[in-house]
């Protein structure tokens, strides 16, 4: 037998589970009969290209059997999944991070990616230009009075609720940006990938239409393998990343990305407020002592320099899960307050 004649090359296969997606996207949710019709192979065929997409985060199944797009933000790495709170603490640090590196004024371009919207939530009171293809994103700043939003035309895509196609594409290739603010999906020394095509496309036009394309990587981005390749590591100027970024992901960024950020837990109020044990006014301070009888406790007047963290005992904050170590006198000051991430 000739070769590649009776057995799908691995071209091929990678050819139709591109088209698998592509004609998910378009029908939203669709049966593996109606995939094999439409792609002119058998129900069993389909289903070996649905494990393969499943298992690469791309695609997922009801139980009523329909196959439609896995949520954005689905993750393989089973510790983002098994603590949502610590997911979401690392996109709020990589939120903070990003905005302290933007000037006042600038034009900025933010895609679809969940670190986007994080973002876009913390631009309430700045003054700039956004650019974005995201539903999302304009609903966070549709509410900013200091921001002129550009949202660019295009078809809607449900799962990842941004604008997609040709139209999006030219307007975003026809502006020129100070930044883009670019989340990935799936990301390794080979690239940065997203599952679905039409959105990668809008992301190479956003890369290419700035100045500074900035990169916005989770640690668990790293564990996601996803179908379409949308840039390189050395298309960025930057990358900002979150507090639990290993060493391992870290040197591999540094070697590709001119300058790489880590980005630190922002500091709750709250939290710095219960490390102090102060009062709710901010003004007065709640004394523990025990005089070896009976516990005291009373409000004193706080020193701005009387108290920094330590590596004392843990608590955990009920704000926002973070882990704030003990404190103890000294003449540090009270800026040095911070939150420690949590670390199992």
């Amino acid at each position: 037998m000739a070769a590649g004649v009776g057995r799908s090359s691995a071209k091929s296969v990678r050819a139709r589970r591109r088209q698998v997606v592509d004609l998910v996207t378009a029908a939203g949710a669709i049966s593996v009969e109606d995939l094999a019709t439409q792609t002119g192979v058998s129900s069993v065929t389909i289903y070996r290209d649905l494990w393969a997409l499943e298992k690469s985060g791309q695609l997922t199944r009801s139980q009523r059997g329909l196959v439609s797009l896995a949520p954005p933000h689905r993750k393989n790495d089973t510790d983002a999944l098994s603590d949502p709170t610590q997911h979401a603490r690392g996109k709020a640090a990589i939120a903070d991070a990003v905005i302290k590196r933007i000037p006042s004024g600038s034009t900025v371009i933010m895609d679809c990616s969940t670190a986007a919207v994080e973002i876009s939530r913390e631009l309430l009171d700045q003054e700039l230009t956004v650019i974005t293809d995201s539903l999302a994103v304009a609903k966070e700043l549709k509410r900013a009075p200091g921001i002129r939003l550009l949202l660019t035309g295009g078809e809607y895509h449900a799962a990842s609720e941004s604008l997609v196609g040709k139209a999006a594409i030219d307007m975003v290739a026809g502006l020129r940006a100070d930044y883009s603010l670019i989340g990935v999906t799936g990301i390794s020394a080979s690239g940065c990938f997203h599952p679905v095509e039409a959105v990668s496309q809008v992301k190479q036009a956003m890369i290419a239409s700035s100045i500074t394309p900035v990169l916005l990587v989770d640690h668990t981005d790293w564990a996601v393998t996803a179908l379409h390749r949308f840039g390189s590591l050395s298309d960025f100027a930057e990358a900002v990343v979150d507090p639990d970024t290993s060493a391992e992901q870290l040197a591999i960024l540094r070697e590709a990305v001119p300058t790489v950020t880590m980005a630190e837990h922002p500091t709750c109020p709250y939290c710095a407020g219960l490390s102090f044990r102060l009062h709710l006014d901010g003004v007065w301070r709640l004394v523990h002592e025990d005089d070896g009888q009976s516990p005291r406790r009373e409000l004193t007047p706080a020193e701005a320099r009387e108290f920094f963290l330590t590596g004392g005992a843990k608590t955990t904050c009920p704000h926002c899960g973070a882990t704030i170590r003990g404190y103890r006198g000294g003449s540090q000051p009270s800026a040095s307050v911070g939150i420690l991430p949590s670390r199992s």
